[in-house]
């Protein structure tokens, strides 16, 4: 797909693999470019912990969004089941790294 929107001169020249390096390169210089701008703004800090929040969430909340898309699921469906789910499985992480068994669902809440 990225070769195909190279023009013809440069398809000629690049192998898919470079192309696929180059266009990693640059939106990873655009992330690092908008997270120094941010970071100037609000402060590294906010931005480092806003950051490690959505990746927590993300992980957490990971196995509902591919079941959803595996299936077809609407987006809004999708979202819907994966807050549901979501102290559940933060449970069962925490059951998994600690051992602690007597965690409720609305404790794990509160701890997330």
């Amino acid at each position: 797909y990225i070769m195909s929107l190279l023009p013809p001169p440069l398809q000629a020249k690049l192998t898919p693999q470079k192309a696929i390096l180059g266009a990693v390169i640059v939106v990873l210089l655009n992330i690092m470019l908008v997270f120094k701008l941010l970071s100037g703004w609000i402060g590294f800090t906010k931005i480092f912990v806003f950051l490690s929040l959505i990746a927590l969430v993300s992980t957490i909340t990971s196995p509902d969004w591919m079941e959803g898309v595996k299936a077809g699921k609407p987006l809004r469906l999708i979202a819907k089941s994966a807050a549901i789910n979501s102290p559940t499985r933060f449970k069962q992480i925490l059951i998994e790294l600690t051992g602690y068994r007597n965690i409720s669902d609305r404790m794990a809440l509160g701890l997330m």
